[in-house]
């Protein structure tokens, strides 16, 4: 805390979104350039393509934007203790089906 404010760091899930686009832009990259310039190949490594590495970055991006979505919509719920399974609740019973509505 600083001068009465909180310090906001970043969250690690935006950390691996970091992570996975700099993974992929590393991929898409530096293969074909290393295969050309050190190894002097006639045709360009290629293990990542641009199609490949844009929808990467989409999947990432969205998935990222929908957990952030889905935490917020979780973090709005009131929080029911007695859907825990903690407390002086009566022990419900299990009631045991005798098969006889299966098919044959």
């Amino acid at each position: 805390m600083t001068n009465g404010q909180f310090v906001k760091y970043p969250s690690r899930k935006w950390k691996l979104v970091l992570l996975v686009v700099i993974l992929a832009t590393i991929g898409a990259f530096l293969p074909p350039l290393a295969s050309i310039w050190l190894f002097c190949a006639e045709k360009p490594l290629v293990i990542l393509s641009g199609t490949e590495w844009v929808s990467i970055v989409t999947m990432v991006a969205s998935a990222y934007f929908g957990v952030n979505v889905w935490q917020k919509h979780v973090e709005k719920k009131p929080i029911d203790p007695s859907a825990s399974g903690v407390g002086n609740e009566d022990v419900t019973q299990v009631v045991e089906s005798n098969g006889d509505d299966k098919e044959a």
